[in-house]
């Protein structure tokens, strides 16, 4: 950790003798095109035109803004405003980027920059002055030193961003000087935006894509268990249990304890206490009616399992009203094997489906 913080000012460093700064958002652009005799001749003029053209296509919703100025005319002025700087229309911008053409003179950079920078005013939120010149001056202006006068004038709100035509290197490290006297902004050169990958990460640069934010999540809803059985609602079959009642998974009131001997309907001695805990629940909720429903597994045939769920299902009724329990908040009846909850093919399924469930009468 201590080598890579010892690394990151000479990274520092070495990116801003690049001439690239940090990516900020910009609200609008401002263009500074070279038309003058420096430049060989119509194809470079031709090919920063296509710069702008495409550069203005790729322009995000957001941008507010947005100028375009020639400079470099045999006439004077030697600086021409096309798109005066105002309110963005992309389709506005292009139509002026359809009048550069070839201008002939000197290159004057310092006094395009000071023109520019009488302009500006009129710009909406953080602008990128975008310079595309071949960077060799010929004026008598210093273009570094109104650079940094642009910059002392607007502050934050402005960067600088270069565009080399050619590659002539005095004319490179001109350019990069005006990216580091505005201490933020890129530079750049014609010859690495041929592709449409690079003039959109330029594009994405000085205009970062917005980011969306996802729709919020929608509101967590708590799972209910209405009964109170410890079963939520969404999965509870058996719901209206009342309190206290011992549930299966299900959320059906079951008592699950009671064994009998294969073919009888004997409540043994060693399950009365689930019983008793059934009773309790009776006598606490007194307007409480239920259904006894007894279960076998698919031993035996439909016939005698029928019978056999019938009497274990009154052998549970009795029982209860002979604990004091009124016979007319009960009803037994018996399904046999005809509503199995587990797999009869295996012994914990068969056990599980010899039951005993208690159902609340609505």
């Amino acid at each position: 950790m201590r080598k890579i913080f010892l690394l990151l000012p000479a990274l520092l460093v070495a990116l801003a003798a690049a001439g690239v700064q940090a990516q900020t958002r910009h609200d609008s652009a401002v263009f500074v095109v070279d038309v003058s005799g420096t430049v060989s001749g119509g194809a470079e003029v031709a090919e920063a035109a296509g710069i702008v053209k495409d550069m203005n296509s790729r322009f995000p919703s957001y941008v507010k803004s947005a100028g375009l100025m020639v400079f470099g005319n045999l006439h004077i002025p030697q600086q021409e405003w096309l798109y005066g700087v105002g309110n963005w229309d992309r389709g506005g911008l292009d139509a002026a980027t359809g009048k550069i053409s070839m201008g002939g003179g000197p290159t004057p950079i310092g006094a395009a920059i000071v023109s520019a920078g009488d302009e500006l005013k009129k710009s909406q939120g953080k602008t990128a002055l975008i310079i595309v010149s071949d960077g060799l001056n010929t004026g008598a202006t210093d273009p570094v030193a109104k650079a940094k006068a642009v910059k002392d004038q607007y502050g934050a709100n402005v960067c600088i961003f270069t565009i080399q035509l050619g590659n002539d290197p005095k004319g490179e490290a001109l350019l990069a000087s005006l990216v580091q006297a505005a201490g933020c902004g890129k530079a750049s050169s014609a010859s690495a935006l041929t592709s449409a990958d690079a003039s959109q990460a330029l594009v994405d640069y000085i205009f970062p894509p917005e980011i969306i934010a996802p729709p919020p999540p929608p509101p967590v809803v708590a799972p209910k268990d209405s009964d109170g059985d410890g079963v939520y609602d969404n999965a509870d079959q058996c719901p209206g249990t009342p309190r206290g009642a011992k549930v299966d998974a299900r959320g059906c009131w079951v008592l699950t304890d009671i064994k009998f001997d294969s073919n009888k309907a004997d409540i043994k001695p060693e399950y009365v206490d689930e019983l008793d805990s059934a009773i309790k629940v009776l006598e606490d909720n007194p307007d409480l009616k239920i259904t006894i429903e007894g279960h076998t597994d698919s031993a035996g045939s439909d016939e005698s399992n029928l019978e056999l769920s019938n009497r274990r299902a009154q052998a549970v009724m009795d029982y209860m009203v002979g604990k004091g329990i009124d016979a007319g908040r009960l009803t037994a009846k018996g399904y046999g094997e005809s509503k199995p909850i587990a797999d009869n093919n295996t012994p914990q399924g068969m056990a599980q489906n010899r039951r005993i469930e208690l159902k609340v009468v609505q």
